[in-house]
């Protein structure tokens, strides 16, 4: 369905034409940009954050199983609840939550509250409770990551298809590099994936509080 509706209906935006000898000092220093804290702290907490939701989401139902006896139906229900409720909110609240916080202060927040989720998913057991847990930790998630996009859109400049490719392939690492790491720590002690996320997600919240808004968005 996404290939037909890509061929019917999307179609390639308009661009200004940028002169050859502009491109190519923009390619020059684009690495260099990356380094700079307007970029590098994003990636860091993109990278960090698709690290610790990956290791959440790896062992999210073998935990269930062998903590709570959860069937698949149940892990089902959770999920899917947690999708669904998570989309919704996201679509009705995003937009009024960073004009009111903008999106640096939004992302801190939401790292905050995955943080405190983290320790409650190591507490609870009954299925209202893990559902409220997991509810929390997609809706915080589902926030992070479009404010990042949304940042990373506004400072790229004539940049953004650079930045674009830089913001999948930091979440595709983190997105490997969670699980390989979780299941490991799964295979030792049940509880210790979370331990791992919540200590991830606070090294994020201690990058994002040195992060500054840019003066070009002030």
């Amino acid at each position: 369905m996404g290939a037909v509706f890509s061929i019917l209906f999307l179609k390639e935006p308009e661009r200004e034409q940028v002169q050859s000898e502009k491109s190519i000092k923009t390619e020059a220093t684009s690495l260099k940009s990356l380094l700079q804290p307007i970029f590098f702290i994003p990636f860091l907490i993109i990278f960090i954050s698709s690290f610790g939701l990956s290791a959440y989401e790896t062992i999210y139902g073998l935990f269930l199983d062998r903590q709570f006896q959860f069937t698949a139906k149940d892990i089902a229900i959770l999920l899917i609840l947690s999708g669904v409720l998570g989309t919704v909110f996201q679509v009705f609240l995003f937009d009024g939550l960073t004009r009111k916080l903008g999106e640096i202060n939004l992302i801190r927040i939401c790292i905050f509250v995955a943080a405190i989720m983290m320790v409650f998913m190591m507490n609870v057991s009954s299925f209202i409770s893990i559902l409220l847990v997991t509810l929390m930790v997609f809706w915080t998630f589902d926030l992070i990551r479009p404010a990042l996009t949304t940042y990373l859109s506004k400072v790229a400049g004539q940049q953004q298809g650079y930045i674009s490719g830089l913001n999948s392939s930091f979440t595709s690492v983190g997105n490997i590099v969670g699980p390989i790491i979780a299941g490991a720590l799964f295979d030792y002690q049940a509880y210790s994936p979370y331990v791992f996320s919540l200590a991830v997600l606070l090294i994020s919240l201690v990058i994002a509080m040195f992060w500054r808004q840019p003066k070009k968005l002030l």
